[in-house]
């Protein structure tokens, strides 16, 4: 079993402990653990936050029933109103940066841990045990911004629960802990259905957490009979005071290590094809330790600006149709060439693609703009001048862990009729591009696939899995493999360090390029170049003039 998922286990009990013993803390715990323990991505955490404390909910939920502490009249008005808010509040979350609604979150735990310190003020006469419990309107009202707050910050909503339903709805507080629970199922359910259609969630990593919550919430609810009230709700104002702190201090750390922009992260904006591409300086950018070089092809001349075709100029007729198969066989080359396919690839994995088109569009990832132009090319790893067409069946054999395509075949003629397509905005005959090719890093010291472990666990995990084995559900490849029968071999480009180190550097994670340091990427394109691959059965054939990179694992 590896030590992340025995992390997760340990963690999870205690998530279900909070809320069988507090009715609430389940989201409190599950949204940083899922973060900064587990390394999931903030807006997939917040949403599998939803699903964990709504299944451990719903489950610590029957004892508390069976002890006769759910009111189910307050309970099923507020969860009516709460769902419905969740549900908006997740789809709203979509517009939001992941960064701002975690802050909205520490900052709705201090105003909680404050209200349930202080308590609730008794009215004179009556014991605040028995006070006059909420009308229905009001009811519906706290529901419904409870909700709202719960679908847009993952909160199941216990610690604005159970507050709700013991300060200002006069209820005992353990009846205000199993009320909430109910609440907390309903809304946490209707809050995910929100989410679920823009997030991806780790469904095997979710289910471990949930299994081990849901254990956790018996031995909480066996607790909370026997601690008292007024040191229950005490004990949950500081619990809750914690996390705030603990969560705001995670963005504040956030906030001041993001990089500052320079000339080699920032982007110019000059147009709208052009604005999701980095600056040439970024090229040349050197380190102490590190150096920073493009792959490029032999050109003629100084490289011109890339500039992206408008899709809405292919033209109609059969040459359109090639190239809008040969862009979707890009998107989907697995799926669409399964005979020629050995890995659940595809191009657009490597060849990136810049908003609004397809595959090889962003530089320094492989672009595809102009590439027609450079071919034929002598490659020294083929030892002759390949053709466009052996540069793709390479991919193929290699990236795709495949076999090549043979001359003719309607899938690889659509693929260069896509690529040409994708130089018809350039000046004629433009042989270099700015930012064509792949980035290479290079650090002066060995990979420390310790670190690059560690790092990884953080970064990558959330998208690549455990291990790097992926995300492929119901035949689509969700996030590509890294290592496993089903990836590159050890022949392709990605195998080799420097290469993997240099992409990793400018473009991982997926939209947050140049976040790793060059330290970082070093070592994660180490941890994943030493993973199990599939090996190559022509590799003896590579390099017959010699000048095999020193990075070649063969």
């Amino acid at each position: 079993m590896s030590l992340t998922i025995l992390l997760a286990i340990s963690l999870s009990l205690l998530i279900g402990v909070s809320l069988g013993l507090l009715g609430g803390g389940g989201s409190i715990l599950t949204v940083p653990i899922m973060i900064y323990a587990l390394g999931v991505g903030e807006k997939s955490a917040i949403a599998s936050s939803l699903l964990v404390v709504g299944a451990t909910s719903a489950v610590a939920a029957i004892a508390h029933a069976r002890a006769g502490n759910v009111v189910w009249r307050v309970a099923l008005i507020f969860a009516g109103a709460g769902m419905v808010g969740a549900f908006l509040g997740g789809k709203v979350a979509k517009f939001l940066p992941a960064s701002l609604l975690l802050v909205i979150f520490a900052v709705i735990m201090f105003a909680t841990a404050f209200f349930m310190w202080r308590g609730r003020k008794a009215t004179p006469g009556v014991p605040a045990a028995i006070a006059k419990p909420l009308p229905i309107p009001t009811i519906l009202l706290e529901g419904l911004v409870v909700g709202l707050v719960t679908g847009l910050v993952g909160a199941g909503g216990g610690f604005l629960v159970v507050p709700a339903l013991a300060l200002l709805g006069g209820l005992p507080m353990q009846k205000a802990v199993g009320s909430s629970l109910v609440v907390i199922a309903l809304k946490s359910f209707a809050g995910f259905a929100g989410y679920a259609s823009h997030v991806t969630i780790d469904w095997e990593l979710t289910g471990i957490v949930t299994a081990a919550a849901v254990v956790g919430s018996f031995g909480g609810a066996a607790l909370a009979k026997k601690v008292p009230q007024e040191q229950l709700r005490k004990g949950f104002a500081v619990f809750v005071l914690v996390m705030a702190v603990f969560l705001l201090g995670k963005q504040l750390q956030a906030f001041v290590n993001q990089p500052a922009a320079t000339p080699e992260t920032a982007t110019e904006h000059s147009t709208e094809h052009t604005s999701a591409q980095p600056s040439s300086t970024s090229m040349t950018a050197m380190t102490a330790m590190t150096a920073m070089t493009a792959m490029t092809a032999a050109a003629d001349g100084a490289a011109v600006p890339m500039v992206l075709p408008d899709p809405a100029t292919i033209p109609t007729g059969p040459a359109g149709d090639a190239i809008r198969r040969g862009r979707l066989l890009a998107e989907q080359t697995s799926q669409l060439v399964p005979d020629h396919s050995g890995s659940d690839l595809a191009c657009k994995n490597c060849h990136l693609a810049a908003p609004g088109h397809g595959p090889g569009t962003v530089a320094l990832a492989g672009p595809w703009v102009g590439i027609e132009q450079r071919f034929p090319q002598y490659r020294a790893r083929s030892g002759k001048d390949d053709t466009l067409e052996d540069r793709i069946n390479d991919c193929f054999e290699r990236s795709l862990n495949g076999s090549r395509l043979t001359t003719g075949d309607e899938r690889l003629t659509d693929l260069v009729a896509y690529m040409t397509f994708l130089g018809t905005a350039l000046p004629a005959k433009s042989k270099s591009v700015e930012g064509m090719g792949m980035p290479k890093l290079e650090v002066a010291r060995a990979a420390n696939t310790v670190a690059g472990h560690a790092v990884y666990d953080v970064k990558c995990l959330a998208c690549h899995g455990v291990g790097g084995a992926g995300v492929v559900a119901n035949g689509v490849t969700v996030f590509p493999p890294l290592s496993g029968t089903r990836t590159f071999n050890i022949a392709a480009g990605m195998a080799r360090q420097q290469t993997a180190a240099g992409f990793i550097h400018t473009h991982m994670p997926l939209g947050q390029g140049k976040t790793l340091s060059t330290d970082e990427a070093w070592d994660v394109a180490g941890y994943v170049a030493q993973l199990d691959r599939p090996d190559f059965a022509n590799k003896s054939r590579d390099w017959p003039q010699g000048h095999k990179p020193v990075d070649a694992r063969y």
